[in-house]
């Protein structure tokens, strides 16, 4: 039987590092003559006409509505253009500027539309003069206008309507957003102080978020918001949100008291934030609360306190699964080893109602700097799916900010969807974007979690009157899946998916009641047992990514138990490249890949793969950093008694993923992920390697054979870059996993050395401005997992000890954990 093995760390200089260059492209085929292309302009002269109408209009519209009592020392004009195709900022964004006189303000709808500030009167002026030479052009082939503006479909003026178009209700939280652009700061800042002093006559009490460039307020009626919305140009979109918590259900065990206490808990556990609705210090819980006042409790909230759906507490089962994990699940045991300590932060006193984003931020802050707080689980999402192919929302935007900024690592939940009415429909129910996850589930420095009908226990029996609803392998009835719009990408890309990962929630049950007919039962046998903030019912059964996300923070826990100086997106890394993808059943047949990957990410964490490592199967880990357009490589050497092997094909198993955090582009959905950290496992080849070679013209051009510039014939061992971020409209993923095999002839091929490589350039969507605001060096993590897929007795227990040797790895310094089995190293 193979030895449990520690994790190996690969820390060893680069081989080099030198300017990366992308492979040559192959140019498409020449354009046909322009004669044989001019399209019909009619329609297009026919919706300028109407969008020049529309302009004129609703401007003389809004001058009328404005309230001359408000004192605002500026008024602009913002006008929303929708093109042709994606908008290339990178080129055409100056342009805009310095023809028309426009700015922007934010980028959407996967930069196919626009809202832009108009910053020169005099410049939009003449940009309606090159309208109207369009309109009235007579031969297209010969234009007298400025060409930029065929690629213009329609454009409209941005009304109080649009402003107010993701409002619902003044009585919830009401976010007014800020016009973020730095061209408009000065008026930003005006425009924002006279609005502040507004509403501080109306008694409007509000947080002002600069980090989110937005205003947020907990209580306002809808009038006042209107006004808002007539009198003040620097507020660009009013929105409104409503906090939820997922309900457990409500089925107690015969147990009258916590069947279980907790061992001594030790100093060097890890510290998980849990911003919930408190954690009952009536509970086992008490002796690893990190809480001693009501300083983590929100407007003045007891943290220690969690009085969530009548008593039962929402906060406490989170907290229990983060620090216990599946020992919760079935018989308990009667003495428990916690996995991690606790700090609640309790934002919410049930299981709806109001905050707002900065709260969140500030309790986070607070935790990171009084206890270097960087582990938190965060199941309070907003009550509203995303929209499909809306951007990154304002909530994820301040998250990621935060994880970039503290270095710390957020757990979210998808949210549930708890219309358990449409259960028969399950599981094509997936495909309605009522399903969509809800904010901040579409955050892409931390990590999110959706759940599968697992309750960690042995399958309930199935019996005509009452069965599970779904495998327990399979997605959750519940879950939620990512919103992006796939099909409408014009260059896909897998490795965008949400949820990161998925795990056990536990599953609903459909029972065929004698008086009620066939119902849905939440809490019974394929629920998971969860517990209770009520001391009389200590253990409760209930479903949900509220569970769900809480057990893979505990997965985090025990990676931070065994390795505490691993940094938070390596701990990302450890559990994504752990993954088993999930086998769906013959009822998803009608799904597509992307359906899948956009339901359970990379699949679920196998917690043993996370913790170690052992004979014949190998976690390397590398945490390092890299500068933007530089490309590096680490060369790996493989055993030479792999080369004996009788076995050809599918020898070496390779599992790698990267994780890396972001400052992320504000408004600009495209890019929002601005800069791309790529890897591969290339062939032995050479970093740089370039000659000169003469062109069919004859001219000297330069031929790249390295792993920076070379074709894939050339570099590649099996597959290429994890991500190709070579074409501008394409979106990014800063969480990139790879899968594939490796043969033996490959091996000889290469004399046992391949390279790793890492590149980094930025988005190359981004005009210069931006790009010199962003940071020139990232840090990143790469889990790369090797194994021997092979069964012969001549290959077995080898490889750890021999890939340790050769290349004279580290073993990760870990703490020994009393009472489990120590995983053994190379001594």
């Amino acid at each position: 039987m193979a030895k449990k093995r520690t994790h190996l760390v690969y820390n060893k200089a680069p081989e080099g590092t030198v300017k990366f260059y992308y492979s040559s492209r192959f140019p498409g085929k020449p354009d046909e003559d322009e004669d044989e292309k001019t399209p019909n302009y009619m329609p297009k002269v026919e919706d300028f006409k109407k969008s020049l109408k529309n302009i004129s209009e609703q401007s003389q519209r809004r001058e009328s509505e404005r309230n001359q009592e408000i004192i605002v020392p500026q008024n602009i004009i913002c006008v929303e253009f929708h093109f042709h195709n994606w908008f290339n900022a990178a080129d055409f964004e100056i342009k805009y500027r310095e023809d028309f006189g426009l700015s922007p303000i934010k980028y959407f709808d996967l930069n196919k539309k626009a809202l832009f500030a108009v910053v020169d009167e005099t410049l939009f002026n003449n940009f309606i003069k090159e309208l109207n030479k369009f309109i009235e052009c007579k031969d297209h082939s010969s234009p007298n206008y400025n060409p930029n503006i065929k690629f213009i479909k329609e454009f409209k003026f941005h009304t109080t309507e649009d402003i107010l178009s993701e409002f619902k209700s003044a009585e919830e939280t009401v976010r007014l957003e800020i016009i973020d652009n730095i061209e408009l700061d000065d008026f930003a800042i005006k425009s924002v102080n006279s609005l502040k002093n507004y509403l501080e006559k109306k008694g409007v009490f509000f947080r002002e978020n600069t980090n989110n460039r937005e205003i947020e307020i907990t209580k306002i009626d809808g009038n006042t918001i209107e006004e808002i919305a007539r009198n003040f140009d620097a507020v660009h979109s009013i929105n409104s949100s409503h906090y939820r918590l997922t309900k457990p259900s409500r089925y107690g065990t015969n147990i009258k008291e916590y069947p279980f206490k907790l061992d001594n808990p030790q100093d060097e556990l890890p510290i998980f934030g849990v911003i919930d609705t408190g954690v009952s210090s009536e509970t086992p819980l008490k002796t690893i609360l990190l809480n001693t006042d009501n300083s983590y409790g929100l407007n003045g909230m007891n943290p220690m306190v969690d009085e969530a759906f009548k008593g039962d507490g929402h906060g406490t089962g989170v907290a229990g699964f983060v620090s216990l994990g599946n020992q919760l699940s079935g018989d308990i045991k009667v003495s428990l080893s916690p996995d991690a300590r606790i700090l609640s932060i309790k934002v919410l006193g049930d299981g709806t109602g109001n905050l707002t984003n900065a709260d969140v931020e500030s309790l986070i802050v607070k935790a990171y700097k009084e206890f270097e707080l960087r582990y938190f689980t965060l199941t309070i999402c907003y009550d509203s799916p995303l929209k499909k192919g809306d951007p990154p929302s304002d909530y994820a935007y301040l998250l990621d900010k935060l994880s970039y900024e503290l270095d710390i690592l957020i757990f979210i939940c998808t949210a549930n969807y708890e219309d358990f009415n449409s259960a028969e429909k399950y599981p094509e129910h997936f495909l309605d974007d009522e399903l969509n996850l809800c904010t901040p589930a579409d955050s892409y420095n931390n990590i999110v979690i959706g759940a599968i009908g697992d309750n960690l226990e042995s399958e309930p029996p199935i019996t005509p009157e009452k069965y599970p609803i779904s495998s327990a392998l399979n997605p959750a009835f519940y879950t939620r899946k990512y919103n992006l719009d796939y099909e409408s990408l014009t260059l896909k890309n897998g490795k965008l998916r949400k949820p990161d990962v998925i795990f056990s929630g536990g599953n609903l049950s459909i029972v065929n009641d004698k008086v009620l007919g066939k119902c849905i039962d939440e809490a019974g046998d394929a629920a998971i047992q969860y517990l209770s903030a009520k001391p009389g019912e200590p253990i409760l059964r209930g479903v949900g990514t509220s569970f769900s996300t809480p057990l893979v923070s505990n997965i985090a826990a025990k990676i931070l138990r065994r390795f505490p100086k691993l940094k938070p997106q390596t701990v990302k890394a450890l559990i994504v490249n752990s993954c088993e993808e999930v086998k769906f059943d013959k009822s998803f047949k009608k799904f597509k890949s992307f359906h899948k990957n956009y339901l359970t990410g990379h699949g679920k964490p196998i917690i043993e793969k996370c913790i170690y490592s052992d004979d014949n199967e190998v976690t390397m880990i590398i945490e390092d950093s890299i500068k933007v357009n530089t490309v590096k490589s680490l060369p790996i050497t493989i055993p030479n008694f792999l080369n004996d092997a009788t076995k050809n094909k599918s020898l070496l198993g390779v599992e790698a993923t990267i994780c890396y955090r972001f400052t992320p582009i504000h408004n600009n959905q495209l890019a929002y992920c601005p800069v791309n950290i790529a890897f591969g496992i290339f062939k032995n080849v050479d970093l740089e390697n370039n000659e000169t070679v003469k062109d069919r013209s004859g001219k000297n051009r330069i031929k790249r054979k390295g792993i920076s510039g070379g074709s894939k014939e050339s570099i590649c061992l099996v597959e290429g870059w994890s991500q190709d971020a070579y074409n501008k409209s394409k979106m990014l993923s800063n969480t990139q996993k790879v899968s594939y095999y490796i043969r033996r002839d490959n091996i000889i091929n290469e004399e046992n050395i391949f390279k790793i490589a890492v590149n980094a350039h930025f988005h190359k969507i981004l005009p210069d401005y931006v790009l010199k605001s962003l940071p020139e060096e990232y840090e990143y993590s790469l889990a790369i997992r090797l194994w021997i897929n092979s069964k012969e007795d001549s290959l077995q227990n080898k490889l750890y000890n021999e890939l340790q040797q050769i290349n004279k790895l580290e073993i990760l310094p870990e703490i020994n954990i009393e009472g489990e089995a120590e995983a053994e190293g190379l001594f």
